[in-house]
């Protein structure tokens, strides 16, 4: 009840804030989120602060909303107080850690790094801060995770988590780290599998043309084949065709279809399950005139089974496309 007394006085109350930090820490849940969401109205730099002490408690859905929903409603106040060096959040890292990754925008990136730099950042919260760093930073920031990625301590799960921030931000936004990357070769050694693959799928992404090589050494993994296909060109077309299996020729479809095509025909005149048959007829449709492509090549002589797949597999695609 003192909650909702607050809620509909805070405007005339001398110190609305102090009797809200009492209710943000306060046993029961239900008063907590009152208390955030009355916080979120009070547009001053301390009501965040007081507001993301419901932290220090446990969190159900509702109250984590109310804290997301009134960080952001409040980024514009307190934001500019924290890039201009002010003290937000009381020199508490967690919490701010929390509000910097709500808002998820560029402009959190300076303060994040800052914050990973004087290490101060929870272990527990460091690889999603990195992350979030990866998918909202400029180069210098990408050579920031790239470092910690090289560094002997860090474990495989988080190179695997940090190897996925950098992919994410060289497919979706064309970005790279700055300075040499040379260095990621040394990965290319991991016993662990997935740090192995995230490995090649980013020299592939980031067209790093001179350890061509040593992805290829590697090209009877997938993500290899994938690498190649980012790193494009007739060496990937030659190498990519040169292998007579439905991975091999699923890459291939996406730098040449009418090739691949041919290439899956063959092929199909082989002993393949009915999912292999479905996943090479598939990575075709899926590329432009590949339909065209793949009828083309079937009228080449194969089983009356592997037709009878194939063209089930062009008609459930053409349905779900129409």
């Amino acid at each position: 009840a003192g909650t909702r007394v607050i809620a509909e006085w805070w405007p005339k109350l001398g110190n609305p804030l102090e009797l809200l930090a009492n209710h943000v820490r306060d046993e029961h849940p239900r008063v907590r989120l009152e208390a955030v969401r009355i916080l979120g109205q009070i547009r001053k730099p301390e009501s965040i602060s007081i507001a993301l002490w419901a932290l220090d408690r446990p969190v159900d859905h509702f109250l984590e909303y109310a804290m997301w929903l009134c960080t952001r409603e409040l980024q514009s106040v307190w934001l500019p107080a924290l890039q201009s060096g002010k003290l937000v959040f009381r020199g508490n890292a967690s919490h701010l850690t929390y509000a910097l990754k709500a808002v998820g925008s560029p402009q959190v990136v300076r303060p994040l790094v800052q914050l990973i730099e004087k290490n101060k950042v929870p272990p527990r919260q460091r690889a999603a801060v990195l992350r979030l760093i990866a998918s909202q930073g400029g180069r210098r920031d990408l050579r920031l995770i790239l470092d910690r990625i090289l560094k002997k301590n860090t474990s495989p799960d988080e190179i695997v988590n940090l190897l996925g921030g950098l992919q994410t931000a060289a497919l979706e936004r064309n970005m790279r780290p700055e300075g040499p990357l040379q260095k990621i070769e040394t990965l290319l050694a991991s016993n662990d599998v997935p740090v192995l693959d995230g490995t090649l799928l980013l020299i592939g992404l980031c067209k790093l043309h001179a350890l061509r090589p040593k992805v290829e050494i590697h090209l009877s993994r997938v993500a290899a084949m994938d690498a190649l296909v980012s790193l494009g060109g007739e060496k990937s077309l030659e190498k990519l065709s040169s292998i007579n299996n439905v991975d091999a020729i699923t890459a291939l479809a996406r730098l040449d279809v009418k090739m691949a095509a041919s290439r899956a025909t063959s092929l199909l005149k082989s002993p393949l399950k009915p999912e292999a048959i479905q996943q090479l007829i598939q990575s075709l449709l899926r590329q432009r005139r590949g339909s065209e492509s793949l009828l083309q090549a079937l009228k080449e002589k194969i089983s009356s089974d592997k037709a009878r797949i194939a063209l089930r597999t062009i008609r459930e695609t053409e349905h779900k496309g129409a």
